[in-house]
């Protein structure tokens, strides 16, 4: 999964004071849960199989994924930040 486009657009959001890049960020809530429930689907079906060295592997990519939630959530409010405040409350 390619998350810098996520993190990229709040970044520039910031930095410029760009509200475009900002509102970039909100739209793409529907695109990261899409993506976190397909990883997460695809760990559910590995769950039955595997030895102590697959289940290691399976809770790293767990622990990844809610990381990369965090990493949305951060990038929302930053976008939040940068936008009015009535618009921010919109999205």
């Amino acid at each position: 999964m390619p998350w810098v486009w996520v993190s990229s657009p709040a970044v520039q959001a910031i930095r410029d004071d760009d509200q475009r890049a900002a509102q970039d960020v909100l739209t793409l809530k529907d695109e990261v849960h899409q993506q976190v429930d397909s990883a997460l689907q695809h760990q559910a079906g590995r769950l039955g199989a595997g030895d102590e060295r697959h289940l290691e592997v399976l809770r790293l990519e767990m622990e990844f994924v809610d990381k990369l939630k965090r990493i949305y959530a951060l990038s929302k409010r930053i976008a939040k930040a940068v936008l009015p405040e009535a618009v921010a409350k919109a999205k």
